[in-house]
């Protein structure tokens, strides 16, 4: 398991040529199905922030590999065009810091991370903190990525019934 934090400003290499593609600056994120559709990633030729499908991405040993034997600019731009259609995707900078809170309305803290599986894609937990000093103090929640029952880009709400995941 990763956390989105954890991806951030790691290298992108194209697998059959090695080449570093540039690194990876966000994460897009699809919450109705519960996975990352794709990432974001400043190429190494002009710093210009260009779009990953997830299925075009491999992690091999911690590192992200991009399987494709197209042109390393085509596979980019036609991802680019998919994510855009996109309408239900938000970027993984657009939820952090945002409120959680259940359907009643009790605020349980603010996102702060998620935790995904690398192979799948696949979005296990929501992890909301509660501030520095009771992170510290107990650490941060963990709710399983099935107790969200909205989120948007201004707001996530979680099951009234939620657990934390460990």
């Amino acid at each position: 398991m990763l956390k989105g934090r954890d991806l951030l400003q790691r290298t992108i290499i194209h697998s059959s040529t090695g080449k570093s593609l540039g690194r990876i600056t966000d994460l897009y994120l699809e919450p109705k199905q519960g996975i990352i559709k794709g990432i974001a990633v400043e190429t190494v030729q002009d710093h210009s922030i260009k779009k990953l499908s997830w299925e075009k991405l491999h992690v091999d040993d911690e590192e992200f590999q991009l399987h494709d034997e197209t042109i390393e600019d085509e596979v980019m731009i036609q991802n680019e065009e998919l994510l855009e259609e996109q309408s239900q995707v938000l970027r993984i900078a657009d939820l952090a810091g945002h409120k959680v809170t259940t359907e009643n309305g009790k605020t349980l803290g603010e996102v702060g991370d998620i935790i995904f599986d690398p192979e799948q894609g696949s979005i296990i937990a929501l992890e909301v903190s509660d501030g520095l000093f009771q992170d510290l103090l107990t650490g941060r929640l963990q709710l399983p990525w099935s107790d969200v029952v909205q989120c948007s880009a201004q707001t996530v709400t979680v099951s009234n019934n939620w657990q934390d995941a460990w």
